[in-house]
């Protein structure tokens, strides 16, 4: 059977030759080779294909081979990537954590922004109104071309009498700081008269004391003999213990520095003395002393003359006469002006709050009664800063938060201080301010 297909077409129907006729046989062999020529092609396509299959077989197989070795190292690529994840996903926790730590420290920061911006919109609040202002001072300026050289004239003006206004600030400023430096000069010189008449009253009491009792004896003695007196004390002697001499060397103490010990009026400033010496004109006597103590301080200085002892009102002629008034050295009361402003030079917490005293007066009583024209501009500021909106408060800001605002603020504050001591000192006698005090 397997020899039978393996034999040519004509081999294989040579039996069937016998069998049928000749007509039939060659018709059925030649139906046979052309079938097996067909065969044979469709047999030799299905060959090619077949090898092209295989072909294509072998490629897709290496192209296997080729992404499996791929798919291998995507794996490894992505355990590493895995690894490299991680790493991110730490290194993303430590930065969220920085960036929460950062987040507070901006939230803070903006916290004293906000304040910064609070307290500059104040500021550009005042400023917006004085731009207003400018604004329609240049609208009506501006609407006529003709206008502008007036206004250049005007400006001109302003700026000149700006600087007449700041030289004659310059100068009052420093008018008043030598007022101020001789008024203390003055109570100095007040204080060392005192310091000298009291001495020199002192020792004339005890020589008043002396000649009495040396009076007395001598009238024991006329009593006792019936002779004239004559006095045993030197008249030189006599004008040295009390006399002009007092007077002059008083005088002299007065030009020279006080001493550091404390005078009597501040030993004893509870009580109100009055001393009027008096001198001769012609011998240097003593011819007349007064005295008086009171045991209530008064308020007001009243000079009330002392009233003179029996033995001496007979022989009391003045013509030179020096009076002391006693001076309250308390350091929680202001007794004048100057006791002010000698605070006002040297604490700036005491500057601070006389330009909140003056600012209240300012905006609540009236402008005649607050700032100058000069300094309300600038004082309005500074008092509105310093006590930060509530007009009725004290202070609410401290030098260094002053210093921060505005480099010279203190310096300010004590030039305005300064120039309105005056006033100050009325608000403070007459109690117009209960945050306006001497410091503690």
């Amino acid at each position: 059977m397997n020899s039978s297909k393996n034999s040519p077409i004509s081999d294989l129907i040579a039996p069937l030759k016998s069998s049928i006729s000749q007509h039939l046989f060659e018709s059925v062999r030649r139906d046979l080779c052309i079938r097996e020529s067909r065969y044979d092609g469709e047999k030799n396509l299905l060959l090619h294909k077949l090898k092209k299959i295989s072909s294509d077989h072998d490629i897709l197989e290496k192209q296997f081979r080729q992404v499996k070795t791929e798919y291998g190292n995507l794996i490894l690529r992505d355990g590493e990537k895995s690894c490299e994840l991680s790493e991110l996903r730490r290194q993303l926790g430590e930065l969220r954590a920085e960036n929460e730590s950062k987040t507070r420290d901006h939230a803070e920061l903006v916290k004293q922004l906000t304040e910064s911006r609070l307290e500059l919109k104040q500021m550009k609040h005042s400023a917006s109104e004085l731009r207003v202002e400018n604004e329609e001072l240049g609208k009506k300026l501006g609407e006529t071309a003709s206008f502008e050289e007036e206004i250049r004239v005007w400006k001109e003006k302003y700026e000149a009498a700006m600087k007449e206004v700041a030289a004659a600030e310059e100068k009052a400023r420093r008018e008043k700081e030598v007022v101020v430096s001789e008024n203390v000069k003055l109570k100095m010189t007040k204080d060392a008269v005192v310091d000298a008449a009291i001495n020199k009253f002192r020792c004339f009491d005890k020589r008043v004391a002396t000649l009495e009792g040396n009076l007395a004896a001598l009238k024991v003695t006329i009593h006792s003999s019936g002779q004239p007196v004559v006095s045993t004390v030197p008249d030189k002697e006599l004008r040295n213990s009390f006399g002009t001499n007092a007077k002059h060397e008083a005088l002299l103490r007065c030009k020279t520095k006080p001493s550091s010990k404390p005078s009597f009026t501040e030993k004893y400033s509870s009580a109100s003395i009055t001393i009027c010496i008096s001198d001769s004109d012609d011998d240097g006597e003593a011819k007349g002393l007064k005295r008086k103590r009171g045991f209530n301080s008064s308020s007001d200085h009243s000079k009330t003359p002392l009233t003179p002892k029996p033995s001496q009102q007979k022989n009391s002629k003045s013509d030179n006469n020096v009076e002391v008034e006693s001076v309250d050295s308390s350091a929680k009361r202001w007794e004048s002006e100057a006791d002010m402003v000698r605070d006002l030079e040297k604490n700036p917490e005491i500057c601070m709050r006389a330009i909140c005293a003056l600012y209240r007066q300012h905006m609540n009583v009236g402008e005649s009664k607050g700032f100058s024209e000069v300094d309300a501009f600038r004082g309005k500021i500074l008092g509105n800063f310093l006590v930060n909106g509530d007009i009725h408060g004290g202070v609410k800001k401290s030098v260094a938060k002053l210093v921060e605002y505005d480099r010279d603020g203190p310096n300010k504050c004590r030039r305005i201080a300064m120039d309105h001591s005056s006033r100050l000192f009325e608000i403070y006698k007459n109690k117009e301010d209960p945050h306006f005090a001497p410091p503690h």
